[in-house]
C-alpha cells in the first residue's frame, strides 16, 4: 500500500480502487486485527453519521466491492466480517 500515491498493488500488479475503498483499506491497515464498526467507518469515510442512514448498507456494498478486488489478486480472507459489529482486517 502506498499512502502517499494512494495505490495498492500486489506482486507489481495495481489493484483499482475507488477512493472510498482506499480510504476504507487504509483506515483499516490504521487498526489492524482490531475490530472497526460501520458507525467508526462512516465517521472517518463520510465525516458524520446520519440517523437515517444507520440501517443502510453501503459500508457493506462498498467491502464486498473492495474484497472483489482483492481476491482477484490473491486471498482476501483477511478482512473478517464481525457480525453485527463491524469488520477486522487480520494481520501479522
Amino acid at each position: 500500500m502506498d499512502i502517499q500515491n494512494r495505490t495498492v498493488s500486489h506482486e507489481k500488479n495495481v489493484i483499482n480502487l475507488t477512493k472510498k475503498e482506499f480510504d476504507i483499506l487504509h483506515y483499516m491497515a490504521l487498526h489492524k486485527n482490531r475490530v472497526i464498526t460501520r458507525i467508526q467507518l462512516t465517521e472517518h469515510i463520510w465525516g458524520d453519521v446520519l440517523e437515517e442512514d444507520y440501517e443502510s448498507n453501503y459500508i457493506d456494498v462498498h467491502m464486498k466491492n473492495l474484497r472483489k478486488k482483492l481476491a482477484a489478486f490473491g486471498n482476501s480472507d483477511f478482512i473478517e466480517t464481525v457480525r453485527g459489529i463491524g469488520y477486522r482486517l487480520n494481520m501479522t
